[in-house]
């Protein structure tokens, strides 16, 4: 096959393979292959990369995999994940990280393709399209400080920088409030006051918040996850559990559906590992509905 590796040299930490090493294996399993940085791709260069390959290979993080994907929105070409960064969200939820690189190489001519979906938030913004997930409250209460005194600079692991998270984001969950949020889902209304509300497309989100674990990206419908005060003891056990790197599923209120509307008064959101609306944008006069609905079979994907 004719492989498109498309790779990000700052994901993960220093041990990770750098684009030879990885053309290299590529190589090594039969194929032919060339490589682009990841800074490199524009919407304009993927509308022209992807007709030249068989397969497209990002290897990264979530951040590189979610950007890359959304580029290459309705590509007949396949795509597949090479994991090398800190969270990894999507590949753990297609079951990559069960895998070494080399397995994945080596797997890609008898791989399977499957669909994955991919979310659109609509707002009085404008749209954006996200892999993991869009969510209000204590997660994105925790990235925004996590990333406000860059908390996480000083460590060098992956591990240590997801449990790390972890324990910051249990510490505000002792005294997190609350938020009364109104939200309807297909016409159901879902209102209540709400520590987290998660509208997910994938099982992980953000330091691998393992807080939708029946998901399926395929399906074409969101997962809500719905953490309330009725739900905070639990969670706490679950942060704790993921911390230490035991990836137990919980037991959160989950619906699941087509289309979620929030009612919109001014509180952040998270759209994956971004801050949402936009800086400035949000000193517009609300409230406003938020829209968030999946774009069904958007990639397809090799899974070895």
């Amino acid at each position: 096959m004719r492989i498109l590796l498309i790779h990000n040299p700052k994901a993960g930490h220093d041990d990770q393979p750098c684009a030879d090493d990885l053309m290299g294996l590529i190589r090594g399993a039969g194929h032919d292959v060339f490589a682009r940085a990841c800074e490199e791709v524009s919407r304009s260069e993927a509308e022209v990369i992807k007709d030249s390959c068989d397969l497209i290979a990002i290897a990264g993080g979530d951040g590189t995999a979610g950007r890359i994907a959304k580029l290459l929105l309705g590509c007949a070409v396949p795509l597949t994940f090479l994991p090398l960064g800190t969270a990894n969200n999507l590949s753990r939820t297609l079951g990559l990280l069960d895998l070494s690189l080399e397995q994945i190489v080596a797997g890609w001519g008898p791989a399977r393709t499957r669909w994955l979906d991919v979310g659109v938030i609509d707002g009085p913004w404008g749209s954006n399209y996200f892999i993991e997930g869009v969510g209000v409250g204590l997660f994105t209460r925790t990235m925004l400080e996590i990333d406000a005194f860059d908390s996480l600079a000083h460590l060098n692991t992956p591990q240590e920088k997801i449990a790390s998270a972890l324990a910051i984001m249990r510490q505000r969950l002792e005294t997190f409030p609350a938020l009364p949020m109104k939200l309807s889902l297909d016409g159901r209304d879902l209102s209540g006051d709400y520590l987290m509300v998660e509208a997910m497309n994938i099982r992980f989100v953000g330091p691998n918040l393992y807080v939708a674990p029946g998901c399926d990206p395929s399906d074409g419908l969101l997962d809500v996850v719905l953490v309330g005060e009725a739900e905070r003891d639990s969670m706490l056990a679950n942060l704790a559990s993921w911390r230490e790197g035991t990836l137990e599923a919980p037991t959160l209120p989950t619906y699941r559906g087509a289309h979620l509307r929030i009612d919109w008064r001014g509180s952040a959101l998270h759209v994956d590992d971004e801050v949402w609306p936009p800086e400035g944008a949000a000193d517009r006069p609300g409230p406003w509905w938020v829209d968030i609905s999946v774009r069904k079979h958007a990639l397809q994907v090799i899974v070895p």
